[in-house]
C-alpha cells in the first residue's frame, strides 16, 4: 500500500493515538501530513516498508510519548532535532538503515524509559549525554558499528534492567561502574572488541537472567572461584579463554535455556550434571578439547533444539537413545572420534533439519531408515568408514547429501531418483564401480 493513501488520516486533528503497524505500507513517511496531528501522544509506524529519511515534522510533535518506527527501510541520519521530543518515554528506530553518529541531543530525552536503536548502521562513539537519561530501563544499541569505549559512568543509569550493546566495535574493558546496575536483568556485550578480565561481580546481580560476553577479547580468570547469586537463563562465554573442565559452578544454573562455551580450551568429559539440565534449548560446546563418550541423559531432553559438539575429542559409540531428543533441529557432532554405527533411533527425530556427523570413525553398512515425515534437509557423513552400497534411506526432503570419502562400493542405486528434492550429492573418493543404465 503506498504511503499517500494515508492522507485522509491527516484531517483527524484530534488524534492522540495512531497505530498503523504491520500494513505493508511503502514509500516515504508523509512529510506534511503528520505536522497536522499535533495532539499525537502515541505513534506506531513499525513493521512496514517505509523508506527515505525521518521527516523533521515528526520532531515537532511536542506531546509525543511513544514513537515506534522500527522494522522499516528508513535511511539517513538521526537528526539532532530528536532532542526536542522531551516528553518521549519510548523511542524505537531499530531494524532500519539509519547511519551516522548518534546526536548528543539524545541526552535531552530525560523522560525516556526505552531506547531501541539496534540493527542499524550507526557509527562512532556512544554519546556521553546518554548518561543524562536517568529514567532509562532498556537500552538497545546492538548490531551497529559503534566504536570506542563504553561510557565510563554508565553505571549511573541505576534504573537499567536491560543493556544491549552486542555486535558493535566497542573497545576497552567492562566499566567498573556497572557494579551499581543492581536491577540488571539482561546484559549483552557479545561480538565486540572488548579486552581485559571478565569481572566476577557480574554474577552478583541477583536479577540477572541473560549474560552475553562471547566473541570479544576478554579473558577468564580460571583460578577464581565463582559463586553466582543469579539464576541465569542464558550464558554465553564463547572464546573467553576458559580452561580446564567445564566449570562446575554452572551446575547450579538449573534454569539454563542457552549455554555457549564454544571456542575455549575446555577439556575432560561431558559432565553428567550438564546432561541433566532438562531445560536446555541451545547447547554449544564446539571447538574445545572435550573427550570421552556422551551420556545417555543428554538425549532424554524434550527441549534440546540445537546441539553443537563439533571440533572436540569425543569418542565411543553414539548413544542408542539419541532419537529420544524429539525436538532436535540441528545436530552437529562432526570432527570428533565417534565410532560404530549410527543409531537407528536418529531417524525418528521428525524436527531434524541439519545433521553433521562428518570427520569421525563411524562405520557399518546399514544406515537408519528415515521416516518420510522427517524434514531433514542437510546430512553430512563425509570422511567416515561406512561400507556397502550407497544408502538411499533418506527422507524425500533431503537437499544436500555428503557421502564423500567413505568405503561405499558397488553400483549406484537407481532409487536415488526418489530423492526428488536433492540438489547436491557428494560421492567422490569411494569405491563405486558401476553406474546403472
Amino acid at each position: 500500500m503506498p504511503s499517500n493513501l494515508l492522507a485522509p488520516l491527516f484531517f483527524i486533528r484530534s488524534l492522540r493515538m495512531l497505530d498503523i503497524s504491520q500494513n505493508s505500507i511503502n514509500g516515504q513517511i508523509p512529510v506534511l501530513g503528520f505536522s497536522n496531528l499535533s495532539n499525537l501522544v502515541h505513534l506506531d509506524l513499525s513493521r512496514n516498508e517505509f523508506n527515505g529519511s525521518i521527516p523533521p515534522q515528526l520532531f515537532q510533535l511536542r506531546h509525543l510519548q511513544y514513537l515506534d518506527l522500527g522494522s522499516n527501510k528508513i535511511q539517513g541520519g538521526l537528526s539532532p532535532r530528536v532532542g526536542s521530543l522531551q516528553g518521549l518515554r519510548m523511542l524505537n528506530l531499530s531494524s532500519n538503515l539509519l547511519s551516522g553518529e548518534l546526536p548528543e541531543e539524545i541526552g535531552n530525552l530525560t523522560k525516556l524509559q526505552q531506547l531501541s536503536l539496534g540493527s542499524n548502521k550507526f557509527s562512532n562513539a556512544i554519546p556521553s549525554s546518554i548518561l543524562y537519561l536517568g529514567e532509562l530501563e532498556e537500552i538497545d544499541l546492538s548490531h551497529n558499528t559503534l566504536s570506542m569505549e563504553i561510557p565510563t559512568h554508565i553505571g549511573n543509569l541505576s534504573t537499567l534492567s536491560s543493556l544491549s550493546l552486542g555486535n558493535n566495535k566497542l573497545t576497552g574493558g567492562i566499566p567498573t561502574s556497572m557494579q551499581k546496575l543492581n536491577k540488571l536483568n539482561s546484559l549483552d556485550l557479545e561480538g565486540n572488541m572488548l579486552t581485559g578480565e571478565i569481572p566476577f561481580w557480574l554474577f552478583d546481580f541477583k536479577e540477572l537472567k541473560e549474560l552475553y560476553l562471547g566473541g570479544n577479547n576478554l579473558t577468564w580468570n580460571n583460578k577464581m572461584k565463582v559463586v553466582p547469586k543469579c539464576s541465569l537463563l542464558v550464558l554465553s562465554l564463547r572464546s573467553c579463554g576458559l580452561q580446564g573442565e567445564i566449570p562446575e559452578w554452572i551446575s547450579n544454573q538449573m534454569n539454563l535455556f542457552v549455554l555457549d562455551l564454544s571456542k575455549n580450551q575446555l577439556h575432560g568429559p561431558f559432565p553428567q550434571w550438564l546432561a541433566e539440565i532438562n531445560l536446555l534449548f541451545f547447547l554449544l560446546l564446539s571447538h574445545n578439547k572435550l573427550s570421552g563418550s556422551l551420556p545417555t541423559a543428554l538425549f532424554r531432553s524434550s527441549q534440546l533444539f540445537i546441539l553443537s559438539l563439533s571440533h572436540n575429542n569425543f569418542s565411543g559409540e553414539l548413544p542408542n537413545n539419541i532419537g529420544d531428543a524429539k525436538s532436535l533441529f540441528i545436530l552437529m557432532l562432526d570432527r570428533n572420534n565417534f565410532s560404530g554405527p549410527i543409531p537407528q533411533s536418529i531417524s525418528h527425530i521428525s524436527s531434524l533439519e541439519l545433521l553433521d556427523l562428518s570427520h569421525n570413525r563411524l562405520s557399518g553398512n546399514i544406515f537408519p531408515v528415515f521416516d518420510p515425515q522427517v524434514n531433514l534437509l542437510y546430512a553430512d557423513f563425509l570422511s567416515n568408514q561406512f561400507l556397502g552400497e550407497v544408502p538411499t534411506t533418506f527422507p524425500p526432503s533431503i537437499e544436500i547429501l555428503a557421502l564423500e570419502s567413505n568405503k561405499f562400493s558397488g553400483a549406484l542405486p537407481s532409487n536415488l531418483t526418489k530423492l526428488r528434492n536433492l540438489q547436491r550429492l557428494e560421492l567422490q573418493d569411494n569405491n563405486i564401480s558401476e553406474i546403472p543404465k
